[in-house]
């Protein structure tokens, strides 16, 4: 049987490899070793970082549908002004990146309340 060995930490400890097993020893008395795997490992639960916890999430979620709201309300002031009809864009933009902002979050919680 011809062994890979390499000497490890120092002249008198030597590991030695086959093709599944390892063996090691000092001097010249090798003999087989293994490391020993958890059977069972744990898991953790991933951190998530404050800016994207559930409070804030909910938070965000209040406050742009605050900002949608106005931007309806700009919507329909512009539009039966003629004044402002030309601005009408920004309550429209406003509208819909809020309205995006609100479905993208919602998702990620329920994503997120999927995998706990």
């Amino acid at each position: 049987m011809k062994l890979d060995c390499r000497i490890i930490f120092s002249q008198h400890i030597v590991a030695c490899q086959e093709k599944k097993s390892i063996y090691c020893g000092r001097n010249k008395k090798i003999q087989e070793c293994s490391m020993q795997l958890d059977q069972n490992p744990f898991f953790r639960k991933p951190i998530t970082s404050w800016y994207d916890s559930n409070f804030i999430c909910w938070t965000i979620i209040v406050m742009m549908i605050f900002v949608f709201i106005f931007g309806m309300a700009g919507i329909i002031v512009g539009s039966s002004t003629e004044e402002f009809r030309e601005y009408i864009w920004f309550p429209v933009f406003l509208s819909i990146l809020s309205l995006f902002l609100v479905l993208k979050i919602a998702f990620r919680i329920k994503h997120r309340s999927k995998n706990i």
